[in-house]
């Protein structure tokens, strides 16, 4: 075991919040070898790929000596129409390393969803290192799933550079694994560029959570939004730190955030730090946390229906979950949510 104190939070604010970095020990062995990942719908790209890539960085603050590097080009003026889907199951391998660079070139278009498994009770080590560039007036709705099970490791890092009138949509399911950290990083770079940050955390038993998410509006007429919706259970620990920055000459942008965290333990604990950061005058922004139980009256008119208490804790959950999951647009990847988090509850 090596302690490490990771995702470091971008303004500082009085240790005594416990807020402005995570203190943990972990266990990361060295890397010796990778299994396949395996890609689809990939014909309309271009795909170049490297599964012994040398030491790696996260912006976790996390380092590597090993990773796949996989990075993917939407060509200019190409609309893909199929969902784009990168899966791995850890059945094989305890760790990997996944160091993913997705290019939207000029007018291009695509949708991907990544989704990351595991089907026995081994703790594993997932390391997600994605970097993202859309292009001008690109387009793309971007899914990562977490469904490991209970015992691993779940560490994200992105990076995101969005260029005049590109649009991207990132939808992170974080519902799998024991310790979860996630950093993201996204710079909108240009006039009319769009991002929007949808997040979905699951967190059971001793589960620990640290999100850490800092968006840039660099240039006037940007939007940026993130979504973020989280159920805690037994004793998981939650850090939510969310941070939109206004900069100078980021006139008529918008900047909203939103956390919603429903506990169904006494024992859960919720910590949230909503930052806006502004430099520039004529901008809108918005931040909003919300954390507590159900809500006991809708629980009872839902049982005066007929519902279980149980069923009907569960529909106000899916109704409140339904928010981020119904982004993604695919309606397999979905129900094999549904089904996870059903599992879970």
């Amino acid at each position: 075991m090596k302690k490490y104190v990771l995702n470091e939070i971008p303004i500082k604010t009085t240790n005594s919040f416990k807020v402005n970095n995570i203190e943990i020990d972990l266990d990361i062995p060295d890397i010796d070898n990778f299994d396949d990942i395996i890609l689809k719908n990939t014909n309309s790209l271009e795909v170049i790929i490297n599964k012994n890539c040398g030491p790696i960085k996260t912006g976790l603050g996390i380092s590597f000596n090993k990773s796949y590097k996989i990075k993917l080009i939407v060509p200019e003026n190409i609309e893909v129409k199929d969902t784009i889907k990168i899966s791995y199951n850890f059945d094989n391998n305890r760790i990997l390393v996944s160091d993913i660079e997705i290019i939207y070139e000029k007018n291009s278009s695509a949708n991907f969803i990544l989704n990351f498994t595991s089907s026995n009770n081994y703790k594993y080590i997932n390391s997600i290192n994605q970097k993202v560039v859309a292009n001008n007036n690109s387009k793309g709705n971007i899914t990562i799933l977490n469904l490991l099970n209970n015992n691993s490791y779940n560490f994200l890092s992105i990076t995101s550079s969005i260029l005049e009138g590109a649009s991207i949509v990132q939808n992170f399911i974080d519902i799998g694994g024991n310790i979860k950290l996630a950093n993201i990083n996204t710079d909108l770079e240009d006039e009319n560029a769009k991002y929007y940050l949808n997040n979905l955390y699951l967190g059971n038993n001793s589960d620990i959570i640290d999100i850490n998410y800092y968006i840039k509006n660099k240039y006037k007429n940007t939007t940026s939004n993130i979504l973020v919706e989280g159920v805690l259970l037994g004793n998981a620990k939650k850090t939510y730190k969310g941070t939109i920055d206004f900069y100078k000459g980021a006139s008529n942008s918008i900047g909203i955030e939103k956390e919603n965290c429903v506990l169904l333990s006494k024992k859960a604990i919720s910590r949230s730090v909503p930052i806006l950061l502004c430099s520039e005058d004529n901008v809108i922004g918005k931040h909003g946390v919300s954390t507590g139980n159900l809500d006991d009256r809708k629980i009872f008119y839902l049982m005066s229906r007929g519902l279980s208490e149980n069923d009907a804790k569960k529909l106000l959950i899916n109704s409140n979950l339904n928010k981020i999951i119904d982004k993604i647009n695919d309606s397999y990847t979905e129900s094999i949510i549904y089904n996870y988090i059903d599992n879970k509850l």
